[in-house]
């Protein structure tokens, strides 16, 4: 089966990695046009012209580049690599950091990775609020950045030398949509990892699909018909209670695991709708009331899991997969929905499984929707920093040696060759890319919509139009907040 059609297409598919909806221009406001497409495929063909960045041969003299991060057990966040490992992405890390170094002439000082997003975050409002220029780059939390992008902690990156957001390593489109005060405060690119491993996609036991005599969910997704009905009708053909008590419980057999608040979320994006836009004077608004499509999806999804019982009602315990997840890894589940991230934990599940997108809305619908979650690390430069020439094309060459080495490693080698069991998952995981479909009510707005408006989901909680009154006042004054309103 062929789920990408010819060799180019895997090529635009892979070029698309960084792009996401990029478009000619210079660095560009948030008021740029977001519909051009990806980078000329022809920059990424081998035997043609090599894609390079723009950074000129330039001396440092050795400066010392230093770096503050933070850990996650959800997200590669570390930067900088001193030696080799035997391990492929780490080595692509360090290949990136050589390249650089000897480029322009500046050492690494080794990533000061602060216990968690909490404490990195402090760590750079105290050193901006003394005005000492400690580090040349922060890797913080997305979405508290967001919140204080107007706060004065900030460099505006589109006033650093050698930058270019429209160049495929950057992620133009969100970069667009998440800066909307005119500034380039906080930037995604191919440096921060964390857009890959929070993107979504919905896993299926092969063993118990075929023991069912399913359809292959492959055929459907190649043949464009893999709708939210038909996903359904799969979950509660599987769903069973196998012990006979009358009650599912642990013991018996689900039709989907996953996280609660992430799974409406992931049916929403797949349906290729927002919760969150942003309206012509750049300012976020809240798109769920009069969207019957999401009304739509909110009361299929709830049906489904609520009152047809295709899902086991716990969030923090057997759902989650940052904590365990017996039901799909045991072969007790037939669907679970899992961020790539995740996808490595499965090395060991006996039964095999395949990697397929969320459904769509229904067969009029084009194109599939990949969801990505907050909680991934991006890129701010402190106000306090001096160095402007340096860290700007620091900045370029890291994210264009990112996508040159580090993306390749971590997508083709590390997710595709190692944990996707099948050609059709690895096809998969190029469509889901190529799929991202991005909404700031599940990143930077996840406080008050995907956890806030969306909340009465993970109880059963029916009335959305209610919720959707209740929360808005918190999204308003979220917004406010990033505004410096």
């Amino acid at each position: 089966m062929k789920l990408l059609k010819s060799a180019s297409a895997l090529l635009l598919a892979a070029a698309i990695l960084l792009s996401v909806g990029a478009c000619g221009g210079s660095s560009g406001s948030s008021s740029a046009d977001t519909t051009g497409t990806a980078a000329d495929v022809s920059e990424t063909t081998t035997g043609t012209t090599e894609l390079r960045d723009n950074v000129p041969e330039l001396d440092f003299e050795g400066y010392e580049f230093r770096i503050l991060t933070s850990a996650t057990t959800s997200s590669y966040t570390v930067t900088v690599y001193e030696e080799q490992t035997g391990e492929v992405l780490e080595d692509a890390m360090y290949e990136r950091c050589k390249n650089v170094s000897e480029r322009l002439n500046i050492v690494f000082a080794p990533d000061n990775v602060q216990a968690n997003s909490s404490s990195a975050l402090s760590t750079m409002r105290n050193f901006v609020a003394a005005g000492d220029d400690a580090y040349d780059l922060c890797m913080q939390l997305g979405r508290s950045c967001f919140a204080m992008t107007s706060a004065g902690y900030f460099l505006d990156m589109s006033e650093l030398p050698y930058i270019e957001t429209d160049r495929p390593w950057w992620f133009y489109d969100i970069n667009s949509q998440i800066n909307i005060t005119g500034h380039e405060y906080i930037m995604f690119s191919a440096l921060t990892l964390g857009v890959y491993d929070f993107m979504n996609v919905m896993l299926f036991n092969k063993n118990m699909a075929a023991d069912f005599n399913m359809e292959s969910p492959y055929s459907y997704v190649a043949d464009g018909t893999w709708v939210f009905d038909v996903f359904a009708g799969m979950a509660r053909e599987a769903t069973a209670d196998l012990d006979g008590d009358g009650e599912m419980t642990k013991a018996d057999r689900y039709g989907l695991t996953g996280r609660a608040n992430s799974m409406l979320a992931n049916f929403i994006t797949g349906a290729r709708q927002r919760t969150v836009e942003v309206n012509e004077e750049d300012r976020p608004t809240l798109a769920i009331e009069g969207n019957q499509r999401i009304f739509d999806v909110f009361d299929k999804v709830s049906a489904l899991v609520w009152d047809d019982g295709v899902w086991y009602p716990k969030t923090n315990t057997e759902n989650n997969y940052y904590v365990a997840f017996p039901f799909f890894e045991d072969g007790q589940a037939l669907f679970a929905d899992r961020s790539f991230r995740s996808i490595t934990y499965l090395r060991s599940m006996e039964d095999d499984f395949g990697v397929i997108p969320f459904p769509k809305y229904d067969e009029a619908q084009d194109e599939y929707g990949t969801m990505t979650e907050a909680g991934s690390r991006l890129m701010v430069v402190p106000a306090t920093a001096g160095h402007h020439d340096v860290i700007g094309a620091a900045i370029e060459t890291l994210s264009f040696y990112s996508h040159k080495l580090v993306i390749p490693a971590y997508y083709e080698i590390s997710l595709k060759e190692k944990f996707a069991r099948d050609v059709e998952s690895q096809e998969i995981l190029d469509l889901a890319v190529k799929s991202l479909f991005y909404d700031m009510g599940n990143t930077m707005f996840c406080g008050s919509v995907k956890d806030g408006v969306f909340k009465i989901f993970f109880s059963g909680g029916r009335d959305l139009a209610s919720s959707v009154a209740s929360q808005t006042p918190a999204f308003e004054a979220a917004v406010k907040a990033a505004l410096g309103e």
